[in-house]
């Protein structure tokens, strides 16, 4: 059994809070976390792997991050575009700041993200991909535009996704690894030892 690895730069870094579940578990770890990711980007690694690992017995964990990032490429380089960031090395970048309010309007940040979530939930269980998520930063806002997608949800394989105080960045990486590694030994992901 392999576990992969999605997300930011929560995930990317060694010794991060999957790969401790993936030595609880006794399993194999292989990351495909990428710092400053986009849960864009995430999305479509996902996408990605789970074509690369199709009938294969593998655990997808999913770190999903901030809402404030946005793919973007310049000269063939990837970089993500951030209302909080002004390094860009294309000037054109940083003139895009004036239409942040529109780019990171809220009701469509989350409401992209609820609908990213659905899609690779749809996908990997289609796919027979045995998963589990969770946000490292921030919750998915529950309100009168995510609400319906939001309860489509398998609550049972995402982490308390609407709820702040359930990030990754509130919880000691030791507890939380202890917590990923239990919910994929309840889910039958892997023989309890």
């Amino acid at each position: 059994m392999i576990v992969c690895s999605f997300g930011d730069e929560y995930i990317s870094k060694d010794n991060n809070v999957v790969e401790l579940a993936a030595e609880r578990l006794g399993c194999e770890y292989e990351n495909f976390a990428f710092d400053d990711a986009s849960n864009n980007y995430i999305q479509y690694e996902i996408t990605k792997r789970a074509i690369q690992f199709e009938n294969e017995p593998v655990i997808f964990i999913i770190g999903w991050t901030d809402p404030n990032r946005l793919d973007a490429e310049h000269e063939g380089n990837y970089f993500t575009y951030r209302p909080d960031k002004t390094e860009y090395t294309n000037t054109l970048m940083n003139k895009l700041h004036r239409y942040d309010d529109y780019l990171f309007d809220e009701i469509v940040r989350h409401s992209r993200w609820a609908a990213q979530v659905y899609g690779v939930q749809q996908l990997l269980e289609n796919n027979h991909i045995n998963y589990y998520m969770f946000n490292t930063q921030k919750k998915i806002n529950f309100n009168k535009y995510t609400e319906k997608i939001i309860k489509e949800f398998d609550h049972n394989k995402y982490y308390d996704c609407i709820n702040n105080d359930c990030a990754l960045l509130n919880y000691d990486e030791d507890k939380f690894s202890k917590l990923i590694s239990k919910k994929c030994r309840q889910l039958g992901y892997v023989d309890r030892p």
